[in-house]
């Protein structure tokens, strides 16, 4: 009988955090030259407050500017965790923001925004606007997203 109080016990201390973002997949159409200013909805859904590190790679890694790295979030809250990227050229390129989750006594989690861009002169001062073409398909987005 006691062993089996013991590892219902155990098992208590080892649960894991659950993580929740707004918004993991961005697809963007910039200018070369240009900044885009953009943010991810950080959301703490655990029933104990939770330690955020975001840490972004891939492409545009030297060119994106996180507000803040660290951050804590209170149970129920939420948070905008905003970036700038200056996109030097034209191109196709994919970065990520990870967004790890930690807590005292709890399993760490993490999770990723992806960040696509397509920059092209085109997108220079179109006269409708970003979304003008968001929701329209190109076979430069079909061909990268097939990827």
């Amino acid at each position: 009988m006691g062993m089996v109080i013991a590892i219902v016990i155990s098992l208590a201390l080892v649960s894991a955090l659950t993580a929740s973002i707004g918004n993991s997949r961005m697809v963007l159409r910039v200018a070369p030259g240009e900044s885009v200013e953009k943010y991810i909805l950080v959301q703490n859904v655990n029933d104990v407050p939770v330690m955020i590190h975001l840490e972004p790679n891939g492409d545009l890694v030297d060119d994106l500017r996180l507000k803040e790295n660290d951050f804590e979030l209170g149970v129920g809250e939420e948070k905008k965790a905003e970036f700038t990227i200056n996109v030097k050229e034209a191109g196709t390129t994919q970065t990520k923001i990870n967004v790890g989750y930690s807590s005292e006594n709890r399993t760490s989690v993490g999770l990723t925004s992806t960040i696509i861009i397509f920059s092209d002169d085109k997108y220079r001062d179109e006269e409708d606007g970003f979304l003008g073409n968001f929701f329209e398909d190109s076979d430069e987005d079909k061909e990268f997203l097939d990827e």
